[in-house]
């Protein structure tokens, strides 16, 4: 949200390939919006000019790959301890990301979501060993609605399998539809005012 200034703006993108962005000033809060979308990963600058004031102020935003938070919660089974968090990376390679409760990374690997015999799974695969194994594999079932909602929303996965069995056994690991959603990034900014 723009906070203040004359509803008469411009902007400059110093690498295009990275992002596209509009000016939307339908909101009746504040004095506009800059809707960013994503093209590919990368850092670039926006720069608002305030074409009545002239003044400018430099945006540096940062594109990557978003990611789903999951917070550990009871009952924490060992590989876990209470205030552990995972990321799920929505890239290619599936990436995730274990951290402490104080942020610090402890782990990282790959995950997949699979089904067999209607039963949901997450298998999160180690880079190195945790408490002696490489390889976790969590049942779903009996997870909310809303979570299975969420991570297909996130992840673009067909999780209508969750609920009936499929005849084709190619079907028996979700399928990822990322590819035809190449703009799904997520958007960091860092703001320099002149």
């Amino acid at each position: 949200m723009i906070r203040s200034g004359n509803k008469d703006y411009s902007v400059e993108i110093k690498d295009p390939s990275i992002l596209d962005v509009k000016i939307d000033l339908s909101s009746p809060i504040g004095m506009g919006n800059l809707d960013i979308y994503p093209k590919q990963k990368g850092e670039t600058t926006i720069q608002v000019k305030d074409n009545i004031a002239h003044e400018t102020t430099d945006l540096r935003i940062k594109i990557v790959d978003s990611y789903l938070h999951l917070s550990i919660n009871n009952p924490v089974r060992p590989p876990y301890k209470q205030g552990d968090e995972i990321f799920l990376i929505n890239n290619d390679d599936k990436d995730f990301y274990l951290y402490d409760d104080k942020l610090k990374i402890k782990s990282t690997g790959n995950y997949e979501f699979s089904i067999k015999g209607n039963i949901p799974f997450l298998t999160l695969t180690y880079h190195k060993e945790l408490e002696n194994r490489t390889i976790y594999k969590y049942n779903l079932t009996g997870t909310d609605q809303t979570m299975f909602a969420v991570v297909k929303l996130f992840f673009r996965l067909g999780l209508a399998r969750f609920h009936r069995k499929s005849k084709d056994k190619r079907n028996s690991t979700y399928y990822n539809e990322s590819n035809r959603y190449r703009n799904q990034y997520r958007i960091l900014s860092n703001k320099k005012s002149n």
